[in-house]
């Protein structure tokens, strides 16, 4: 069978990765994700989730591909219609101890980093769910299509579990949309941003009608978009210590009179409103560590294990605030 990708021009090439496949149009790559690609079962129902197999063959190809002067863009898409990404499987969470989450978050963050700092363009090409890391993802691009499909719904949903983006999503969604939009859409745990609404953000740079996508990703590349928007990241010291004052805001942070069934996580929705009080988009490596702090403090928590455990359950959570 022609993929979709074959249909629009691209040359599938060989390699050995396992949850992505790699095309080529001329001088533009083509890095579709297809987790579960050996597994038809699974494959119908993946998220495409973000993990360390995810991070790794993801790595290797944008460094190989780094170095390719030949190279004029890249695209980064889905190889299924179900998601683009749902982003990390939140419930192993529940799974591991802090030095595994903190190794998890610095691998997260140093992949939105390799993105932001690729030499050449990258177009995140959206069509299907693109929530939490898988967001977070495709704002390191320095340019998103999305799909009109139904199914597109993008959104940062981590305060409901009890927990904030961590992948630079307060970061760059305030860059994309403005502090007041990102702190609302973050705070609320929304998850349902369609196509349309996503446009009017600014969260994407243009739809496509589904057929169009790919062809429009390559057009794109090739003629409008041949400069980065996206400056270099570069690592520095930091004035002021990221991980002192997560610790001062949850000494700081009083817990509600009453349980708080559903909805987002009290100590997550303050800790964004804290997160934004303590960086600005000048500062955007301490912004990533100021996400690690703080996410690193909520995992220990005992609403990140209600919020991801009711997930798991199929049901509301109820937050204590603790």
């Amino acid at each position: 069978m022609i993929s979709p990708f074959e249909q629009a021009g691209y040359t599938l090439k060989e390699t050995a990765f396992r949850d992505l496949d790699i095309y080529r149009q001329e001088n533009i790559l083509l890095i579709a994700l297809h987790k579960f690609k050996d597994d038809k079962k699974q494959h119908r129902i993946s998220g495409n989730h973000l993990d360390e197999r995810m991070f790794n063959e993801l790595n290797l190809i944008l460094t190989e591909a780094a170095v390719d002067s030949s190279l004029g863009g890249v695209i980064l898409t889905s190889a299924h219609r179900v998601a683009f990404s749902r982003g990390a499987k939140i419930e192993l969470l529940l799974e591991i101890d802090e030095k595994a989450c903190r190794d998890f978050i610095e691998r997260a963050q140093a992949l939105v980093i390799q993105i932001q700092n690729f030499p050449k363009p990258v177009c995140a090409a959206l069509n299907g769910l693109t929530l939490g890391g898988g967001l977070e993802t495709a704002m390191a691009c320095d340019y998103r299509l999305s799909s009109t499909r139904e199914n597109v719904m993008m959104g940062l949903p981590e305060v409901t579990l009890g927990i904030i983006p961590a992948m630079g999503g307060t970061q760059n969604l305030r860059k994309l949309i403005g502090e007041d939009k990102a702190r609302d859409i973050i705070q609320r745990g929304f998850a349902e941003i369609g196509p349309k609404d996503a446009l009017d953000l600014g969260l994407v740079d243009a739809l496509c009608e589904p057929p169009d996508l790919l062809r429009e990703a390559f057009n794109r590349l090739r003629t409008d978009w041949k400069r980065k928007k996206n400056p270099p990241v570069r690592s520095e010291a930091f004035e002021k210590d990221p991980e002192a004052l997560a610790a001062l805001f949850h000494d700081s942070f009083r817990p509600p009179r009453n349980p708080l069934e559903g909805g987002p996580a009290p100590m997550a929705r303050e800790a964004v409103d804290f997160l934004y009080r303590h960086t600005d988009m000048g500062d955007y490596p301490f912004g990533l560590a100021m996400e690690k702090a703080l996410f690193l403090l909520l995992f220990r928590t005992e609403d990140c294990r209600e919020g991801i455990g009711a997930l798991r359950e199929e049901r509301l959570p109820l937050f204590s605030g603790t």
